[in-house]
């Protein structure tokens, strides 16, 4: 469901992180040289520091005594599992987000040639800006993928899409891969690389109970810490399929 948290670079350090991040090489970038001869500009990079101290993250289920007495059995683990769940979501949302303000939205913000349809010069042209990638995977909704991905074809009729088995992937594009994010809204689609985006795990999910003798309740609480930044804003771009 929130195949984006697997896919970028996480650090669980319990702590505040700093990373660099370039913005740009304005002088001195690599190039050829003379045999024995240094290179006549140093590098110049302009950097600014990114500081991930963490962001909290939290949801929490009251159940009454009377409901707990009755449950069924496993009830306390499907409470659990969904505080989990929802956080997750949460954690997945806040990572598209962050990808939306940091990414190149001048060069890397494109839109689909014809509204409601995605064309194979609409994907080779997000693909196109991208800058600072090692690895390429393309995200979008369930529906965005099956309703406008799933059925591409080429001028010869062949699909362009290859379905794949793999539950965390569904089939592969031009051999980038293809996953299902929930987090994304319905006809957009993100492409770039994941590992670009560094975050840090201050707290893991965590979830706690605990009773209120008074009101007879028990309350489950979910909680995390967590904050990411896009290093490379040219390593992701978006497409709108109906601008």
């Amino acid at each position: 469901k929130h195949s984006i948290l697997g896919d970028i670079t996480i650090y669980r350090t319990g702590t505040i992180l700093e990373v660099a991040k370039r913005t740009a090489i304005y002088a001195g970038d690599a190039g050829t040289v003379s045999e024995n001869a240094a290179p006549s500009d140093a590098e110049n990079n302009t950097f600014a520091k990114v500081t991930l101290a963490g962001k909290d993250f939290a949801k929490y289920v009251d159940i009454s005594y009377a409901l707990g007495v009755m449950s069924i059995d496993g009830f306390e683990q499907f409470i659990v599992n969904e505080i989990a769940d929802r956080l997750g979501g949460a954690l997945a949302a806040d990572v598209i987000t962050q990808i939306g303000t940091d990414y190149d939205s001048v060069h890397n913000d494109l839109d689909a040639a014809v509204s409601g349809t995605v064309a194979w010069s609409d994907l080779t042209g997000a693909l196109a800006v991208l800058k600072n990638t090692k690895g390429v995977t393309v995200y979008a909704s369930q529906y965005t993928i099956f309703k406008y991905i799933v059925g591409m074809e080429d001028s010869t009729g062949r699909p362009i899409f290859q379905a794949d088995a793999n539950e965390s992937i569904r089939g592969y594009l031009m051999g980038f891969p293809v996953k299902a994010e929930d987090a994304i809204t319905d006809d957009l689609i993100w492409i770039g690389d994941p590992k670009q985006v560094v975050g840090n795990m201050v707290q893991d999910i965590m979830v706690e109970s605990a009773k209120d003798i008074k009101k007879h309740v028990i309350t489950y609480s979910g909680y995390a810490r967590f904050q990411c930044s896009l290093l490379a804003p040219a390593a992701f771009a978006k497409l709108d399929v109906t601008p």
